[in-house]
């Protein structure tokens, strides 16, 4: 089957060139690296989802997901007397980096569009926990911009959408990271998840930081061999 991209046909295929699959994760790492500012807020959107599908497996009701100004963010689950939401909490710093080698296991199996589908089903979700305006906009304009795709975009502009989407959670789940490490190099930590981590734990913040780091690096690493068909 053939598709057309600028007039010329292209043939639809669920492996693309690595030279496009490289060329997504430079346009991801730009997204992470210089606009920042704006684009935090889909990582951030991906932490409290992993906060909130953590908690629902679990089977507690999660009323709202929020995200702040700055890109902060909080999810509120309702914890069972006599539970802990140690689980819950550690999910949030390691959501972006699981649903990115979740999406590149998608992609290696040629499941571009149901990466697409599936992003777009959970920020629905995300949609309708949304605690306030803010929230509910930010994720609009992420959930917008993968519906467009899937409904605009030809095979190989959505399939390197697709692919720059799943670099950019596993990079930004790392950028994410360096932003606590320096919150709490700063002493503004007085709330985050290895804060409240130490709480229940009596492990220093910082080696849960360090924890965060590293399986979200791990990860990077794992989703490029995935990405670049390396294993």
């Amino acid at each position: 089957m053939m598709a057309v991209v600028a007039g010329v046909p292209v043939a639809e295929t669920a492996q693309p060139s690595l030279g496009l699959v490289f060329a997504a994760g430079v346009v991801a790492l730009v997204a992470v690296g210089l606009g920042w500012a704006a684009t935090r807020y889909a990582v951030t959107i991906a932490h409290e989802g992993g906060h909130a599908v953590t908690a629902s497996s679990l089977g507690w009701k999660v009323v709202y997901i929020m995200v702040a100004l700055g890109g902060s963010g909080e999810t509120k689950y309702e914890v069972p007397k006599g539970q802990r939401d140690f689980l819950a909490t550690l999910a949030g710093y390691l959501g972006p980096a699981v649903f990115g080698l979740a999406g590149a296991v998608l992609l290696n199996a040629g499941q571009v569009r149901n990466v697409l589908w599936l992003s777009a089903g959970l920020l629905t979700c995300a949609l309708f926990m949304s605690r306030n305006v803010f929230t509910a906009v930010r994720v609009v304009i992420t959930l917008a911009v993968i519906l467009a795709v899937l409904r605009y975009a030809g095979v190989w502009a959505s399939t390197f959408f697709a692919y720059a989407w799943i670099w950019f959670l596993l990079i930004g789940g790392i950028r994410s990271v360096t932003e606590l490490a320096r919150a709490r190099e700063s002493r503004r930590d007085v709330s985050s998840d290895a804060y409240h981590l130490r709480a229940m734990t009596h492990l220093p913040a910082g080696l849960w930081v360090g924890f965060f780091g590293l399986f979200s690096f791990a990860a990077l690493i794992l989703g490029a061999l995935i990405l670049s068909r390396s294993l």
